[in-house]
C-alpha cells in the first residue's frame, strides 16, 4: 500500500474542488452573477482548502461565504470536515446548521 502525505491529500482536495467548481460554474452559466465572478469564488474558496490544517475555522467562513452566492458545496463540505476533525464545540454545530439552512433555502 502507497502512504500519502497530508499535503498530498490536501492537493488532491484542491484538485477536486476546483474540478468539480469549474464544472459547476461552466454547466450553470447565465445565472445572476458574471461567469468570471463564479469562477474565482469557487476558485478562491477551493484553494483555500490548503490551510484548513491550520486554520479550520478561517477556512470555513471563507468557504461558507463563497458557497452563499455560488452553491458550490465541494469546497465547504471539505471544511466542515476538517472543522469536524479538529473541534467539537458549538462552532462547529453553528457551522454545520448555517449551511444546512442555507442549502436547504436553495431548494
Amino acid at each position: 500500500m502507497v502512504r500519502v502525505g497530508p499535503r498530498a491529500r490536501d492537493l488532491a482536495a484542491i484538485g477536486l474542488s476546483l474540478l468539480v467548481t469549474g464544472a459547476q460554474v461552466f454547466s450553470a452559466s447565465g445565472r445572476g452573477l458574471p461567469t468570471a465572478l463564479y469562477l474565482a469564488l469557487g476558485g478562491a474558496a477551493s484553494v483555500s482548502l490548503w490551510w484548513r490544517r491550520r486554520q479550520p475555522v478561517v477556512v470555513t467562513l471563507l468557504t461558507f461565504l463563497a458557497f452563499v452566492p455560488t452553491g458550490y458545496p465541494v469546497p465547504l463540505g471539505f471544511a466542515l470536515l476538517s472543522l469536524a476533525v479538529r473541534r467539537r464545540d458549538r462552532l462547529l454545530t453553528v457551522a454545520t446548521v448555517a449551511t444546512a439552512s442555507n442549502a436547504f433555502h436553495r431548494r
